[in-house]
């Protein structure tokens, strides 16, 4: 696809809307970009890592790890390899019971998630846990985690 003008200035990712015509184009990365093309695109990037639960666990591993430690500046202690077979020996979530499912972006695909949050991703220090799981426990301790999900339960019952 031809670029056909120079990037917008004061472009963020967070502006990318259209208005309903699959022809429009908008700047993405260093260039013009259909949506049909964008969605082709994004595709593309998670095809090979759906297709297998081991590449697509060591992908998760690889983007926590460069967050981690890159983003949030916090202790990266564990091994591509170990990690992978223990998330695929284990094959459920450690609080919900939920079998993992390796597709970006559900619910229920495994994450690494930090006992102690004030600790670093050592060994002693991780369960793997469902995504979502991971992100309501946040940085609550377990057992906080568990009251409140069990307070939720018996409200909503």
């Amino acid at each position: 696809m031809a670029q056909v003008g120079p990037r917008p200035k004061n472009f963020s990712k967070s502006q990318i809307e259209w208005n309903g015509d699959p022809e429009e184009k908008i700047w993405i990365g260093d260039r013009w970009c259909t949506k049909e093309y964008y969605a082709k695109r994004l595709a593309n990037r998670y095809n090979g890592v759906n297709k297998n639960p081991r590449s697509f666990v060591r992908n998760k591993f690889s983007k926590q790890k460069s967050k981690a430690r890159l983003v949030r500046k916090i202790e990266w202690a564990l091994d591509i390899d170990n990690v992978t077979d223990a998330i695929l020996e284990q094959n459920r979530c450690a609080i919900s019971n939920r079998p993992f499912v390796y597709e970006t972006g559900h619910i229920d695909s495994p994450s690494i998630d930090r006992i102690d949050s004030e600790k670093g991703y050592t060994p002693d220090n991780v369960m793997f846990v469902g995504s979502h799981v991971n992100i309501m426990k946040g940085v609550l301790d377990l057992e906080t985690f568990i009251e409140l999900c069990s307070d939720i339960g018996k409200t909503r019952a």
